[in-house]
């Protein structure tokens, strides 16, 4: 298969995840605020919204919530990795069942922590 055809196969199933069930639930049980979420990494709140004046937004989240608020994406990250890092591409089934795990696969992170990771989880997999 060529290689842009499977990037673009990726990149559908990926935009399928966002409605997921479980990935809601993850966010769900990680909503501490309206659109704020607390990192599974870190343990810092995230203000995911779109408010105008996003800076007082967070400056009164921190207030509400006595934790340390910072405007950011939140991510929902797979705690194993689809791709494994041992084998990597293995087939499609593997890769589509990793994908839509359950939800104790799956984490919110901040955006900090998520790219982290995912820079732990590629130079593992390079080694290999």
């Amino acid at each position: 298969m060529e290689a842009w055809f499977k990037r673009r196969i990726i990149a559908a199933l990926r935009k399928l995840t966002f409605s997921w069930p479980p990935r809601n639930e993850v966010k769900k049980e990680a909503k501490v605020a309206p659109s704020t979420y607390v990192c599974n990494g870190c343990g810092v709140c995230v203000y995911d919204g779109k408010a105008k004046d996003s800076q007082s937004k967070v400056e009164a989240l921190e207030v509400n919530l006595g934790k340390k608020v910072i405007a950011g994406k939140v991510y929902v990250d797979h705690i194993d990795p689809i791709l494994s890092i041992d084998k990597g591409f293995t087939n499609w089934d593997d890769y589509i069942n990793s994908m839509f795990c359950s939800a104790d696969n799956l984490q919110v992170l901040c955006h900090i922590c998520n790219k982290e990771k995912t820079q732990d989880e590629n130079k593992k997999r390079r080694k290999n």
